[in-house]
């Protein structure tokens, strides 16, 4: 009966152990690639984007005419409010390449925070979308969740 009982406990911690790391894939991947281009400007936002997540802009874009895309960046804290700062990670990547091809980052930010971006040196005949990474950490109770706007043109 004691070795039942082992074994039963056992499988159960396991399934619960295969369950947490299911659970945390799931929530740490960033969301699916775009599929279809969009003209410029264009306004992406960002609901509750929780901390070591990411999320892909839902379409990609053409650089403008003098091979850049240009972003206004407007991001606010949201979650737990508990004084602790935000970072995020604003990663740029051309259709048919493995990894992004630029990216920056904006640390430390409290409350809100607003800027712009330009990537320049883009390929006229190429095609780019973005992914917003919630760098920030988290705690058993704050969440560090980020919201906002990214405006591509």
């Amino acid at each position: 009966m004691k070795k039942r009982t082992l074994l039963l406990l056992t499988i159960l911690i396991l399934v619960v152990c295969l369950c947490c790391v299911i659970f945390h894939i799931h929530n740490s991947s960033p969301s699916a690639l775009p599929l279809s281009s969009h003209q410029t400007p264009y306004t992406m936002a960002v609901e509750n984007l929780s901390s070591k997540s990411g999320v892909y802009s839902e379409y990609y874009f053409a650089p403008n005419e003098n091979e850049e895309l240009q972003i206004s960046v407007s991001l606010r804290e949201n979650g737990t409010i508990d004084g602790a700062p935000r970072k995020v990670k604003i990663l740029l990547f051309q259709i048919g390449v493995d990894d992004n091809i630029d990216s920056f980052t904006i640390n430390d930010f409290s409350g809100s925070t607003q800027l712009s971006h330009t990537f320049t040196g883009l390929e006229a005949n190429s095609h780019y979308f973005l992914r917003l990474d919630n760098l920030s950490g988290s705690t058993r109770f704050s969440g560090r969740l980020v919201d906002g706007t990214i405006e591509i043109s």
